[in-house]
């Protein structure tokens, strides 16, 4: 962070050092999950990672709240936010450092039905959600306390169907780019941290149909020329340019040519070792491995099963040696080891039963 005005204070930061590390135990990490909670989950739960073995143990309770269905963390408080996707929310949370359990600090209306994704900026405070069923984008400030204030910024995406669908900040905390799925669009606006006001840059369309689900940027300064958008109607991911504003250059398919039944793509995100991009399908029930080139070029080197149905969402870990797929309508979610030299995917016979998972996070 560059703003003096955006740090904790170093007794706030002290006492979140358990928290910002990670780890209680020697080799294992908190994961929290994020749920829809109308077939018998409660809210948010936070499991154990063994990151040596790839084990799952503790899962447990860590907040009840009403269809948390995607959760982000503060880049450097003890902090946890939610969306709410039932009852047009989000919500912020404290952090218990030794347990993980969660304390709820606010909620704040969204102002449109349906929030189902939510991004923080890189000093903390500024927090972006996109409504999938309003159509819309609205932004808050976050204090220094975690808590959020009143909706600063709020944006009607155009045409008859919108549904905005992923908010993702860039390294250098400059943009904000914005997917609206019904709208086939992909928005950029520029950020002002300080009063979580934004103000549109470009509008980069999508092919008619498409609908621009997820979207990762490529890594490092070579990769940050390159955006990924999953769109989810397709099952395609297309690669754009990313300078003044997003060209798009080309398009692949998420599914192996011989598969031709329903499916949607959901979830798309960068290995480690930023040779690799992951994206889910949901129908086809796999999760697709790309191998991409130095110029930026991906290519489907595998499809793997997902290990139940609808992989709604998934996560790398901070090692980049496991990936950990949240199967909504099987209820579980699998873990499978990732290749370091092939960057494939492998079931490692783990799996962990929770009613409707939709988010996988990893603590820092």
């Amino acid at each position: 962070m560059t703003r003096v005005r955006s740090l904790l204070p170093i007794a706030l930061l002290l006492a979140a050092a358990p928290f910002l590390l990670g780890a209680h135990k020697e080799d294992t990490r908190t994961v929290y999950l994020g749920t829809y909670t109308k077939k018998g989950s409660q809210g948010i739960y936070t499991v154990r990672f063994n990151e040596k073995t790839g084990a799952l143990t503790q899962l447990q309770l860590a907040a009840e709240s009403a269809d948390p269905s995607f959760l982000a963390l503060h880049p450097s408080g003890p902090y946890l936010y939610a969306v709410n996707e039932g009852t047009a929310q989000v919500s912020a949370f404290s952090v218990d450092s030794a347990s993980g359990k969660l304390t709820l600090l606010n909620q704040k209306p969204t102002g449109g039905n349906g929030p189902c994704h939510l991004a923080l900026d890189s000093t903390g405070r500024m927090l972006a959600v996109a409504n999938y069923d309003g159509g819309s984008l609205a932004t808050f400030p976050v204090g220094l306390d975690g808590r959020l204030g009143d909706r600063k910024t709020f944006i009607q995406f155009p045409g008859a169907k919108p549904h905005g669908h992923s908010t993702t900040f860039t390294a250098d905390n400059q943009l904000l780019l914005v997917d609206d799925l019904g709208g086939d669009a992909t928005h950029v606006y520029k950020i002002t941290p300080d009063t979580a006001e934004i103000t549109e840059a470009s509008v980069a369309a999508a092919n008619p149909g498409a609908g621009p689900r997820h979207l990762a940027i490529g890594p490092g300064k070579a990769g940050s020329k390159f955006v990924y958008v999953l769109n989810e109607l397709n099952s395609t991911i297309s690669r754009y340019s990313f300078a003044a504003a997003l060209e798009k250059l080309d398009t692949v398919s998420t599914l192996p040519p011989s598969f031709h039944g329903k499916n949607s793509g959901a979830e798309i995100e960068f290995g480690s070792k930023d040779r690799y991009l992951y994206a889910s399908n949901r129908g086809h029930d796999s999760i697709a491995v790309f191998e991409v080139a130095p110029g930026g070029v991906i290519r489907l080197v595998q499809d793997t099963a997902a290990g139940g149905h609808t992989p709604r969402s998934f996560a790398i870990d901070p090692s980049g040696k496991w990936l950990l797929a949240a199967n909504q309508d099987s209820d579980n979610i699998v873990v499978f080891h990732i290749d370091p030299k092939t960057g494939w995917l492998k079931q490692a016979g783990v799996e962990i039963k929770l009613s409707s998972p939709v988010c996988v996070l990893f603590a820092h």
